[in-house]
């Protein structure tokens, strides 16, 4: 493997992720096929807490049992609430990433009470069962549903209040279970996907251009997979298992969806995107560039690239930020816009007049509103001008 020399001169390789090799060596990692899965789920769980880090957190931290029909045990969750929780919170139920197969909500926990306690959202994080498991060979999905529909039912029992809106996320293939979970939940007020595989089929150019860089390769991912989708019958067709193979994907909730530029799965990440925005769902779409695969929960080592990744979920000094707004606020959803957007700030206007809709381009200040009425496309903020009627106002 010739590490990341090949791509050098297509994409700036952020030092961070030279760094993060140097750390898997430390530690003494080694790919997962050559050490078998309990072996795997050891390494996993010990590099993944060490790379994490530690944060403090200003609130409560609870652990609860969800009680589930497939297993006696339940599902065990970690609820955080922080201390500036608003009257009516959101709340954010999580999966954790590793593959299906490792991994655990511990990995997630610091990257998870940073976003609770900056945003003031409740988060629930699911610690669902792992796979290979024959008997129950969809298990990740089972839970991410059956934890996802109590926590809509029981939103008091983890802090919240009968109004709190409830969304759904998680990293990797915490991230798929995500998806596969508004496949089956309606009613959901948001997602949040970091690079998630949106499509089981793996046949996006990243998968061949990625396929034998440091990490996340073609080799692991084929380890991952012979211990999944090889038990899921029909694992490319069935809906509930591809979110690529969904034919309601205009029931899903807005998206903010995060990709690493050099990571395998970007690709499938992008086909999702875009299949959600095809059916007319809300999406905002984020590249981290010059990093790789699972940046975003290991803080300790991509400590400025994964703060990258935060900042996007979570409001700015003295100014909202995107999610935190359009998401976690009380306001509906589809009244909210970003019109512009800097280093510095983050500015959300209401549109006023029902026959325009707006979208925008993060940090490219390009605006772009469409007018009903006139069937005509105004570019960029300066020509707002001509369209006094559109009547725009702060929040």
């Amino acid at each position: 493997m010739a590490g990341w020399a090949p791509f050098e001169t297509k994409y700036s390789i952020h030092q961070e992720t030279y760094d993060y090799g140097k750390v898997n060596v430390q530690l003494g990692n080694r790919p997962y096929y050559e050490l078998g899965i309990e072996k795997s789920r050891e390494q996993s769980l010990q590099s993944g807490t060490a790379m994490a880090g530690d944060v403090e957190f200003s609130g409560q931290t609870t652990e609860k049992v969800i009680p589930s029909p497939y297993s006696p045990q339940g599902i065990p969750v970690s609820i955080y609430k922080p201390d500036n929780c608003p009257e009516k919170p959101a709340i954010f139920v999580y999966f954790f990433g590793g593959g299906l197969v490792l991994g655990g909500r511990a990995i997630a926990a610091p990257a998870l009470k940073i976003i609770s306690r900056d945003t003031g959202a409740i988060i629930v994080s699911v610690e669902y069962r792992l796979l290979p498991n024959k008997d129950s060979p969809c298990a990740p999905i089972d839970d991410g549903v059956i934890a996802t529909r109590w926590v809509k039912e029981n939103k008091i029992a983890v802090g919240g209040c009968s109004e709190s809106k409830v969304g759904v996320g998680g990293d990797s293939s915490g991230g798929y279970i995500a998806c596969c979970v508004t496949n089956q939940v309606y009613d959901l007020d948001f997602q949040v996907l970091f690079y998630p595989i949106g499509d089981l089929s793996r046949t996006q150019d990243s998968f061949e251009e990625f396929r034998h860089i440091p990490g996340l390769n073609e080799k692991i991912l084929d380890w991952y997979f012979a211990h999944t989708y090889k038990d899921m019958p029909n694992y490319l067709t069935d809906p509930r298992i591809n979110p690529m193979a969904r034919e309601n994907t205009k029931a899903s909730p807005p998206a903010l969806i995060i990709l690493a530029e050099l990571d395998p799965l970007f690709g499938a990440g992008l086909a999702y995107a875009q299949k959600l925005r095809d059916a007319g769902v809300f999406v905002q779409c984020e590249i981290i560039k010059g990093v790789p695969h699972s940046f975003f929960c290991y803080r300790k080592v991509f400590t400025t690239k994964s703060k990258e990744a935060s900042d996007i979920v979570e409001p700015m000094e003295n100014d909202p930020g995107v999610l935190s707004k359009i998401i976690f606020s009380d306001e509906a959803i589809f009244h909210l816009s970003v019109l512009q957007v800097n280093r510095h700030s983050v500015r959300i206007w209401r549109i006023q007049n029902p026959h325009a809709t707006l979208e925008f381009e993060r940090n490219s200040l390009k605006v772009n509103v469409f007018c009903a009425v006139t069937q005509k496309t105004v570019y960029g903020f300066p020509s707002l001008k001509d369209y006094p009627s559109l009547a725009l106002q702060w929040l």
